[in-house]
């Protein structure tokens, strides 16, 4: 008999295509890929920059990262700041120890390994290099 998974914190995240309305986990959408989770907000004006730097880092990332824009209910995606290269999703449920329903700090990354856990969160906004090094430090996971 095969072994059963464990269950994930990536199990346990659930977000919501707003075109298809269709709920996913995060485990689901990104398939066993290390992912990057942007918790934006339309009123934050640091979370556009974060995009920007984000778009460039998908570029050279992006196949081997899962990037993904989170906003919370009721904050329409097509508001959202900058345009992302990378989808937006609506969120649905999340656990209580990521504190991201809302986060106490705007813009926060979330970094998920591979294998589904935590790899690191960062609230604020850092300089392109630094996401750079922690991306580069999740894809040699």
């Amino acid at each position: 008999m095969p072994e059963k998974r464990r269950e994930t914190l990536a199990d346990r995240v659930f977000l919501k295509d707003p075109e298809s309305g269709r709920v996913s986990s995060l485990a689901e959408l990104t398939g066993g890929s290390p992912s990057l989770m942007d918790l934006s907000a339309s009123w934050c004006g640091p979370c556009a920059e974060l995009t920007e730097r984000l778009n460039t880092l998908q570029e050279r990332f992006g196949g081997k990262v899962r990037f993904l824009m989170v906003v919370q209910k009721g904050d329409p995606p097509e508001l959202q700041p900058g345009r992302p290269g990378y989808p937006i999703y609506i969120l649905e449920q999340a656990p209580a120890e990521l504190g991201i329903r809302p986060p106490e700090v705007l813009p926060t990354v979330l970094l998920f390994a591979g294998d589904g856990s935590l790899f690191g969160e960062l609230a604020g906004l850092y300089p392109a290099l630094f996401y750079y090094g922690v991306l580069a430090d999740l894809t040699a996971r």
